[in-house]
């Protein structure tokens, strides 16, 4: 009797399913390719900084933050007020070495003469030579010195003519020079303003109020000239995401400013070092991407605009249903109705992940080849 029971409650069960077919569904794996986007700031990939190479006055500013400019066009005028002093004070000692040099030079020749006949020997032979290859060294040395500080200053020292009938005209010549230094653009780019490295440039304020007059403190950091065909977007991403990204990745960055323009780029750079962020229990990390920028988007997209970076994750293969399958219990939480392993229907509280067309993923409560059932 009892064998008969189970075997109509089998018979039942097969009928139920023959009458439900469509009804069911057998959870499987499908692939998903997320995104996900983060809002940033479009940054120019490199920027030249323009230093003073001394305490000065500032004389006058040529360009204005934010122009267009070429390589060599006129960026600021400074008067130096130490620079003149400094180069002329060693163009003096390389002249004073130079004429020592010139003596050690005859000393040496007259050694090695007598050497040569035998009247002195070789130790003192050695010796000159010695004293003469450091000597030779030594103005090499002040020469490159001499010639770093003058780069970029359109004034140029012809070193072998330079003598005691013209090293006055020279040292008068730099001090005429140096009264004012045009500095110029190293390339091609955008103004950018660059007072905010440290105590001293901070001070300045920003570069449209610098007026004629303003004392330039030494190594300063007066303007930037950005390139403007790279660009880069930096935004933070939670814990939970980092081991998702990947250097090389790809990314599209779009914006409110310049909509219906996507501009592909690939992440760079990530940081290893996480950090606290507000409104957040997750520590962040940051991630760089950098993008080239197409001509034809030059006037479209500026450096300083808003813009949103999309980045897709590596597809993967997740555990699937049909969105339709989920009903909310009484505290708003997704559960389904699976069929177990003894034939009979029951519900079960799930955890639902990313979305793809009809079918949702299943992060907890479900395995693969497990039967739901769906509405009819």
């Amino acid at each position: 009797m009892q064998q008969l029971s189970k075997l109509a409650a089998i018979l039942s069960l097969v009928i139920n399913f023959a009458f439900a077919e469509g009804n069911f569904y057998t959870v499987t794996k499908t692939y998903f390719n997320d995104k996900e986007s983060f809002s940033s700031v479009i940054y120019p990939w490199s920027i030249k900084n323009v230093y003073t190479e001394e305490e000065s006055k500032l004389v006058k500013i040529h360009s204005e933050v934010g122009d267009y400019i070429s390589k060599g066009d006129a960026l600021f005028t400074i008067k130096p007020t130490r620079l003149t002093k400094e180069i002329t004070d060693l163009v003096i000692d390389y002249f004073e070495k130079k004429e020592k040099l010139s003596i050690i030079k005859s000393k040496y020749e007259l050694a090695k003469q007598q050497y040569e006949e035998g009247s002195v020997d070789k130790k003192e032979y050695r010796e000159s030579k010695i004293l003469l290859s450091k000597s030779d060294l030594q103005l090499k040395e002040m020469e490159r010195e001499i010639k770093a500080k003058l780069e970029n200053k359109e004034i140029s020292i012809d070193f072998n003519k330079l003598d005691i009938t013209n090293i006055k005209d020279i040292c008068n010549e730099i001090f005429v020079g140096l009264k004012q230094i045009t500095y110029k653009s190293p390339s091609n780019g955008i103004v950018l303003d660059n007072l905010s490295l440290g105590k001293e440039s901070s001070k300045l304020g920003r570069l449209e109020n610098l007026t004629e007059g303003a004392h330039i403190p030494n190594h300063t950091n007066i303007i930037g000239v950005a390139g403007n065909d790279e660009i880069k977007v930096v935004f933070s991403v939670p814990e939970t995401k980092f081991e998702d990204i990947k250097v090389g990745q790809k990314v599209t960055i779009s914006g409110l400013a310049f909509q219906g323009i996507y501009i592909k780029g690939e992440v760079n750079k990530i940081s290893q070092q996480a950090f606290k962020s507000n409104g957040s229990n997750l520590s962040q990390f940051l991630v760089t991407v950098k993008a080239q920028l197409p001509s034809e988007y030059l006037s479209k997209i500026k450096t300083g605009m808003t813009a949103k970076a999309t980045i897709n994750y590596e597809e993967k293969s997740r555990i699937a249903i049909p969105i339709i399958a989920i009903s909310l219990d009484s505290n708003n939480k997704s559960k389904v109705t699976v069929v177990n392993n003894e034939g009979e229907m029951e519900e079960r509280k799930i955890i639902t992940g990313t979305l793809k067309e009809d079918l949702i993923e299943i992060k907890d409560g479900l395995y693969e080849g497990e039967i739901v059932v769906l509405p009819n």
